[in-house]
């Protein structure tokens, strides 16, 4: 007899199961020298770039992390607090629409003419596919994603994770993770409560605390290490997928706590 799938599991896509942190630069650095930006590819900017990255909540603010490693080599972007930054991005907002334009430019560019190079500039993250597989076996799996569903697809296929395209929840959705979340539970048919968020990012696993879902932190993606501290403080479980049969037992709990009308 077919074992009965209980509860949803969501999973973030950038950050959580792949890694485009390099694919990003890659093409933010072409979208600078075609404004004539003056930075330059190195060693240094890349790391910089990478260090930057858990403050980033939308492509355009690629433009400052740039402007700002330009104006200030040794910038420390793991001391900025989020605030800060926002205000930097502020200045740039114009300047940065050009820059979008670019980089999406770029991007398209090489999934057109190079679709293995484009690929293989973003890894999958250690162990994620087999701690998904291995989820899968007792609730349903979806992805609920900023990216476009086309990449996402493509993606998943070279990691060797395999859903239905009716399982991945999109910008060509949505771009309100929340908004993915109400409507993967009716697609489901089942309560918000019943679903868990894997998250690299505090500031959705809260979100979608408050609308009443289950969310979880993977110690690794893109996130600082104080935002994973202020989400152990706010309760939010870590969730290593290296250690899956734990893991996959501590997601089933927090799904049967849903499904008897307790908060996660």
């Amino acid at each position: 007899m077919a074992q009965v799938k209980e509860g949803v599991v969501a999973f973030d896509f950038d950050g959580v199961i792949g890694d485009s942190v390099y694919e990003c630069y890659v093409q933010s650095m072409k979208a600078a020298k075609d404004l004539g930006m003056g930075v330059n590819s190195s060693a240094k900017v890349e790391k910089v770039f990478r260090e930057g990255r858990p403050l980033i909540t939308k492509p355009e603010h690629f433009y400052t992390i740039l402007r700002l490693a330009k104006e200030h080599p040794e910038i420390n972007f793991e001391m900025m607090s989020q605030a800060k930054f926002d205000l930097e991005f502020k200045k740039d907002a114009k300047k940065a629409e050009p820059f979008l334009e670019r980089f999406y430019h770029h991007r398209a560019e090489m999934q057109k003419i190079s679709p293995k190079e484009w690929v293989a500039l973003q890894k999958s993250f250690p162990k994620i596919a087999r701690f998904i597989a291995h989820v899968a076996r007792g609730h349903r799996v979806y992805i609920a994603t900023t990216k476009n569903q086309s990449a996402v697809v493509d993606l998943l296929a070279r990691y060797g994770i395999h859903l239905s395209t009716d399982r991945i929840l999109s910008k060509d959705f949505s771009k309100d993770k929340n908004a993915q979340l109400k409507e993967i539970s009716r697609r489901a048919k089942v309560p918000v409560g019943q679903i868990v968020l894997v998250e690299d990012a505090l500031k959705q696993a809260q979100k979608a605390r408050s609308m009443g879902a289950k969310a979880v932190i993977v110690p690794y993606g893109y996130s600082t290490v104080k935002q994973r501290k202020e989400a152990k403080k706010a309760g939010i479980p870590s969730l290593n997928p290296g250690a899956y049969k734990k893991e996959s037992k501590k997601i089933s709990r927090m799904i049967r706590q849903g499904r008897v009308g307790r908060r996660g």
